[in-house]
Parts: structure tokens; sequence; C-alpha cells
């Protein structure tokens, strides 16, 4: 086993906070300790790990590294997330719910800017399969990704919704009631579009895999995005954020924050 397991170990034992540099030439084993770290357990139980690359390739090995012990989620891009969830026909569920026109009826009197209906939603969802199937590069006329993300801005505002009215005491002229709102926030969508969902509800996942720009724009919490400078320590223990290659991660930081600004 690589000594750097122990160190680890040892610098979450010694320090419930800060920052530390680990060093070391490729092939030493700094990435891979953290997966063998993982695999024996051995370290506190209030740490879960959020693992930070610039290549793909790297969070796709440290899956591998740990699949089997089901302690992982991996935040990709909305695109991916969302022709998950419409593979394994989760989105009809919130379509379809027989408590679905209730929840938007809500929505739409908190939200009169951003209306919508369930004719839109289903409208969106077919645009984006159908785009999808076409396979057109990026950067086209009808750009993937913004498809992606004008669906799933009302989404998560239904998400929002339902979550906050399963526990509050119902208001004049709200039409869904607290065990609709609780069964439209257990939906297994969720959790595909939202992976983080599950690496802070569930105390069995244990690391978190994202793409620094993915952690830089943010991931959804049910509630608001979390994204790097503005994260919230979870409610109980800590999270540790691991960025590898951080040499490569600079340059790409300072980019996204330039291009923020002048946003």
């Amino acid at each position: 086993m690589s000594h750097y397991v122990n160190y680890y170990r040892r610098t979450l034992l010694a320090h419930a906070t800060g920052l530390k540099l680990v060093l070391g030439g490729t092939g030493l084993g700094k990435t891979s300790s953290l997966a063998a770290l993982l695999r024996t357990g051995d370290f506190p139980p209030d740490v879960k790990f959020i693992y930070v690359a610039n290549r793909i390739q790297l969070l796709d090995e440290m899956a591998a590294q740990v699949a089997d012990l089901n302690l992982h989620v991996q935040q990709r891009q909305n695109a991916d997330q969302l022709a998950e969830a419409l593979a394994q026909g989760l989105l009809a569920s919130l379509l379809e719910h027989p408590a679905a026109p209730a929840l938007l009826n809500d929505y739409n009197q908190r939200n009169p800017l951003s209306a919508t209906t369930l004719e839109r939603l289903r409208g969106r969802t077919n645009r984006f399969r159908q785009l999808r199937e076409l396979n057109l590069p990026l950067d086209g006329a009808f750009d993937l990704a913004e498809q992606a993300r004008e669906l799933l801005r009302p989404l998560k505002g239904l998400l929002a919704l339902a979550r906050a009215l399963e526990t509050a005491r119902p208001a004049d002229g709200q039409k869904t009631t607290q065990q609709e709102a609780r069964a439209l926030a257990a939906l297994p969508l969720w959790r595909v579009l939202f992976p983080y969902l599950r690496f802070r509800e569930d105390p069995a996942c244990r690391l978190l895999l994202l793409t620094v720009q993915k952690a830089f724009h943010g991931v959804f919490d049910g509630e608001k995005t979390q994204r790097l400078g503005q994260w919230d320590a979870p409610a109980t223990g800590r999270y540790v954020f691991v960025f590898d290659e951080f040499d490569f991660l600079e340059n790409d930081l300072l980019a996204m924050l330039a291009d923020a600004i002048e946003g």
C-alpha cells in the first residue's frame, strides 16, 4: 500500500480544516491512494470526499477503482444527466404523475415570470431527445447544453417547491397536499438528474466526482446551487475537496473566473 494512504489518514485525523499540498512525481500513487483509502474504510466516519479533476479520464479511473463499493456518484454535464433520466423513463414519472398539475399550479403562482405548463415541459423533453439523437455538434445552431439548461430550470424549481411543501403548513389556495409533495419529492428521477442529492443525503455515499467546470458552475442540492467558493458546509460531518493535477486546474479556474467577471 502506498505511503500516501497513511499520509491522507493522518491528515484527516489531525486537522478538521485546512489546505494540504500532496507532492510527488507521476506514478507514485497520489490519486490511486485516495481510492485505496476509500476501500479500506479506515478514515474518519464524518468525512466525505469531493474529487475534482480537469480530465474525464481521471474521473472515470477513480470511479472504476471504487465501482464495486457503491459509495460514489459522478455528477456529469446537464445534458448527460438528462439523457440518463430519459433513457430510464424517469422523466415520465413526474410529467405523468397525478399530482404534477397541482404542483405546477403552485409553482406558477409563486413564479409568474417563469411559469410553464406540462405541455411545454413535454415539448422541451421531446425536443431535447430529438436533438440528442441527431448528434449535432455542441457549437451548432441547436445547442444541446442550452436545451438541457432550459428544461432543467423549471424542474429544479419544482423539486425545490415539493421539498418545501412536504413539511410546510399548507398556504391559502395551495393545490398540492403534503402527501402529494412528499411523493413528488421522493421520485427516483431527482437523484439521477442531480446526483449530488445522494452524495449529500446518503451516509453510505462517500465520494463525489466532478470536473472542474462542473464544480465551478455548480451542482443542485434540491434547493439551490452549490459551487466552488460558495459551497455550504454539510449539516453534519465535513467535506474534503481533492483537486487532482492542480497545476492544470489552476489555468482552467482562472479562465472561468475571468469569463464570469466579464459576464
